[in-house]
C-alpha cells in the first residue's frame, strides 16, 4: 500500500529533458492538490443542509475526481501538452460553474493568510510551509465556526463550508507551489555553482593545455579539413623562421621540397582521410631558403559527435639527428670498408702463410694441419690414406751448375706435373727444397703406387729450354699408406720418406713402396 502511495505521488522522470521533468513536478502537485480538494469538497456537499444543491455539488465533484484521476494518468504516460491544456479547462469551467451555482462569489480577507503562507515558506522552508498552511486553515476553521455560533451574520452553510476547503486547499496549493519553487531555484543555483566550478576546472585545464602548447619544444599546428593553417606555435615559428601571421590562412606547402620522397604528401592524406594518424619524415624549406629535417606525426581532431574537424601535426626538427646519422653512416661505411681490407689482408697472408711463393703448392704447415684431419676421417671412415714423396734427381747439380733459376723452373714445372695428377680431394704441398708431398685420401697403395709410376714416366718428359740448351731432369718417389704401414701420421711420412731414398738408393728415377724389407 505504501508503495503504490509513494508510486502515485512521485511524479515521471524524463531523463536528458530537465525541463520537462520539472514541469510534471509541477503538475503532478496541482493534480494531487485538486484531487483531494475535490474528495474533501465531495463530502462537504454530502453533508449540505441544501440537499438539492449538495447532491449536485456532489455529482459534479465525483466528475471532477475521475477528470483528475484520468490527467494523472496521461501525465504518468508523458503527456505533458495534453495534461497542462486539459488541467487549465477543466479548472477554469469547474470554478466557474460552481460558483454559478452557489450564486454569490465572495473574496473575503482571509485570503492575506496567502501572504504568510508564502512569507513563512521562504523563511522556514517546508515547515513553514506546513504549519503556516495549518494554522490559516484552522482560522479560517474558526471564523466559520464563529459565524454559525451567531458572533459573526450568519451565512449560507454550503458556501461557508465551500469556503473553507477552498481556503485551505488554496492554502495548500500555494505552499507546496513555494516549495517546489524554492526547490528548483536551489537546485538550479547548486547546478549553477556545480557548473561554475566545473567551468573553473576546464579553463584551468585549457590554461596548462595552453601554456604546455606554447612552450612545447615541438612545432605544433593546426589545420581544417582544406589543410589551411588556423593555429601555429612559437617554437614553429623558431624553426620555420614564419611568425603566426606570416602562417595562418597559409598551407603547410610553404614548407614543401622536392627532396621530401615521391609518394609521402599522397599517403600522408589517404590515411588522414580515412581517419587514421600518420607519421613520418619530411626534407622541408625554411623562409631563409635553408633546408631542414623534421619527423611528424599528423592525427585528425575528431568532436563529440566522432566528425572531424580538423587536423593537428606535431613536429620535431630533427636535422642534427639525420646529420649525426649520416657521418656515422659515412664512419660505418669507411670502418667497413678497412674491416673488409683487413680481411682481405689477413686471408692474404694466410693464403701466403699456407702456399709456397714459388710453386703456389700448399708448404709444410698447411700440411700438418690438412694430414691431422685428413687422417682423422679415414680413421672414421675405416678407409686408406696414401702419401707420395717425390723429390727431384741431381736437383744440386742443376742449381749448381745452371743456376737457381734454371733449378726454379724445373721447380714450378714438378709442381704443375704433380697437380695435373691431383684428384679434387688430394692435395700437392711443396715438401721441401726439391721435395714434393702428393696426398691420396681413399686410395690404397697399390692405386697410390700406380699414380707415382705416371707421374715418373711424365717427369722424364719434361724438357726446359733454358740459355739455348735443353735441360731434363727425372723423380724418386716414395709411397706409404695408412692403415697398411702405420697408424700415426708421422710414421706414414717417415714410411713413406723411407721408400723414397731407398728409390735413389736403387738407382734413382723409380718408385718404391714401404715393405718392412727396407728397414
Amino acid at each position: 500500500m505504501k508503495a503504490q502511495i509513494k508510486r502515485w505521488l512521485t511524479p515521471p522522470v524524463f531523463l536528458g529533458d530537465e525541463k520537462k521533468t520539472r514541469r510534471a513536478m509541477l503538475l503532478n502537485v496541482m493534480i494531487n492538490g485538486t484531487a483531494i480538494y475535490l474528495m474533501l469538497l465531495a463530502l462537504g456537499n454530502m453533508l449540505s443542509g441544501r440537499p438539492s444543491v449538495g447532491i449536485f455539488l456532489f455529482l459534479f465533484d465525483i466528475i471532477g475526481v475521475f477528470v483528475v484521476l484520468l490527467l494523472h494518468y496521461w501525465l504518468q504516460h508523458g503527456n505533458i501538452r495534453m495534461v497542462e491544456i486539459g488541467l487549465s479547462v477543466f479548472g477554469f469551467l469547474w470554478i466557474t460553474l460552481v460558483s454559478a451555482k452557489l450564486g454569490t462569489i465572495r473574496t473575503p480577507t482571509t485570503s492575506l493568510y496567502l501572504f504568510m503562507v508564502i512569507l513563512s515558506g521562504l523563511l522556514f522552508d517546508s515547515k513553514g510551509i506546513l504549519f503556516s498552511t495549518i494554522a490559516s486553515s484552522l482560522a479560517v476553521l474558526g471564523l466559520i465556526l464563529a459565524e454559525n455560533a451567531g458572533l459573526l451574520p450568519r451565512p449560507d452553510y454550503t458556501v461557508t463550508l465551500t469556503q473553507w476547503l477552498t481556503y485551505t486547499g488554496l492554502f495548500g496549493i500555494t505552499g507546496s507551489l513555494v516549495f517546489f519553487t524554492l526547490q528548483t531555484t536551489r537546485e538550479a543555483l547548486a547546478r549553477a555553482e556545480r557548473e561554475i566550478e566545473e567551468r573553473g576546472r576546464v579553463e584551468g585545464t585549457l590554461r596548462k593545455l595552453s601554456r604546455a602548447v606554447e612552450q612545447s619544444p615541438a612545432s605544433i599546428v593546426i589545420t581544417d579539413l582544406d589543410g589551411i593553417i588556423e593555429y601555429v606555435n612559437p617554437r614553429f615559428s623558431q624553426v620555420t623562421g614564419y611568425s603566426f601571421n606570416e602562417a595562418v590562412g597559409k598551407n603547410p606547402r610553404i614548407l614543401k621540397t622536392d627532396q621530401t620522397p615521391l609518394g609521402t604528401h599522397h599517403q600522408l592524406w589517404t590515411v588522414l582521410i580515412a581517419g587514421k594518424e600518420w607519421r613520418g619524415e619530411f626534407v622541408n624549406r625554411k623562409k631563409d631558403g635553408s633546408l631542414y629535417y623534421e619527423a611528424a606525426t599528423i592525427s585528425p581532431i575528431i568532436d563529440l559527435n566522432g566528425v572531424c574537424t580538423h587536423y593537428l601535426a606535431v613536429k620535431e626538427d630533427i636535422t642534427e639527428r639525420k646529420h649525426a646519422e649520416d657521418a656515422l653512416r659515412i664512419i660505418n661505411e669507411q670502418l667497413n670498408l678497412r674491416v673488409a681490407e683487413v680481411e682481405q689482408l689477413q686471408a692474404e697472408l694466410r693464403e701466403q702463410a699456407l702456399h709456397d711463393p714459388l710453386t703456389e703448392l700448399y708448404n709444410r704447415r698447411y700440411l700438418n694441419e690438412a694430414l691431422l684431419r685428413e687422417i682423422m676421417r679415414a680413421e672414421r671412415e675405416n678407409n686408406h690414406l696414401s702419401l707420395i714423396v717425390s723429390d727431384i734427381d741431381h736437383f744440386k747439380k742443376i742449381n749448381d751448375t745452371y743456376g737457381h733459376q734454371a733449378g726454379d723452373k724445373f721447380l714450378v714445372e714438378i709442381a704443375g706435373l704433380m697437380k695435373r695428377h691431383a684428384r679434387g680431394s688430394d692435395f700437392v704441398c711443396r715438401y721441401g727444397g726439391e721435395e714434393f708431398l702428393l696426398v691420396l685420401p681413399g686410395v690404397t697403395a697399390a692405386c697410390a703406387e700406380s699414380r707415382a709410376e705416371k707421374i715418373r714416366q711424365r717427369c722424364a718428359e719434361i724438357c726446359i729450354h733454358y740459355e739455348g740448351k735443353d735441360l731434363m731432369a727425372t723423380m724418386s718417389l716414395g709411397v706409404a699408406t695408412y692403415p697398411d704401414h702405420g697408424q700415426a701420421i708421422e710414421e706414414i711420412i717417415i714410411k713413406a720418406d723411407k721408400a723414397l731414398y731407398a728409390s735413389k738408393h736403387n738407382g734413382r728415377n723409380r718408385v718404391t713402396v714401404w715393405s718392412e724389407d727396407l728397414v
